[in-house]
């Protein structure tokens, strides 16, 4: 009798292997623009039959893969099959961008602080002279 994917009894941990490397599958597949469907069908035209059911399956960590699966789907992602068992390589130009992007909002709320501080002055101001006009007001 033959186990069905869901029968099979894995060791402790595989799931975080699976959702790890559905989410690169997603990651990768959403990058180049493709469906499920899409991704489907190419695996489909390398021998591995899947439709967008099944790749929705692995994305979300639920359908285990085989090790030829996760071969083919390197190759049609193209990336090496430790591409996808693996987190996301960090992006430096992302990571120089995002840090260019937090000095800036950074000065510009330094700036707008001294701002306000200056505004704050000035408000203090207006009101002592409001306050000193109104007793001379009521001196009268």
């Amino acid at each position: 009798m033959r186990m069905t994917h869901d029968q099979l009894d894995y060791p402790a941990g595989h799931t975080d292997v699976e959702r790890l490397v559905g989410l690169r599958v997603r990651e990768l597949r959403a990058a180049r623009g493709w469906s499920q469907e899409a991704l489907g069908r190419r695996m489909t035209s390398l021998g591995y039959p899947m439709h967008q059911t099944t790749v929705a399956k692995l994305e979300a960590g639920t359908r285990p893969l085989r090790v030829s699966e996760l071969v083919a789907l390197a190759d049609i992602l193209g990336v090496k099959p430790r591409g996808l068992l693996s987190p996301a390589p960090i992006d430096k130009s992302a990571l120089l961008e995002a840090e260019k992007h937090l000095t800036a909002l950074t000065n510009a709320v330094q700036t707008a602080h001294a701002h306000l501080e200056m505004l704050e002055g000035e408000r203090m101001e207006a009101v002592n002279r409001v306050l000193a006009l109104r007793a001379e007001f009521d001196d009268e």
